[in-house]
């Protein structure tokens, strides 16, 4: 179980799943805090290599564990400022399309 972090989101959810089914569960709730760390480092690297929607994905699944942890709302302020910066740079491209048909519309 210790491990959980590095499985695919699916694995993840089922802790969840479980707690929602057992609120009490121990090993259920043993094994996402012992990991929460690591899986919040994982999202890091998430982030770091623009997969967004994943990483959005994964702060979303261990909200549900623990809503008010400061190091989540750490993660979704990186995810914000990500997502803004992959905006601006979809932003800069657009223009800089649009200046190069400009430009071939005037040597035409």
């Amino acid at each position: 179980m210790a491990a959980w972090w590095r499985r695919p989101a699916a694995t993840r959810s089922s802790y969840l799943s479980v707690l929602q089914l057992d609120p009490h569960n121990r090993a259920a709730q043993e094994a996402l805090r012992e990991s929460f760390g690591r899986a919040s480092e994982e999202i890091e690297r998430t982030i770091n290599r623009n997969e967004l929607e994943e990483a959005r994905r994964e702060i979303d699944l261990l909200r549900e564990f623990d809503s008010n942890n400061f190091t989540l709302s750490l993660l979704g302020g990186k995810l914000s400022a990500a997502r803004n910066i992959l905006t601006r740079q979809h932003e800069a491209e657009a223009e800089r399309i649009r200046r190069a048909n400009a430009a071939r519309g005037v040597e035409m």
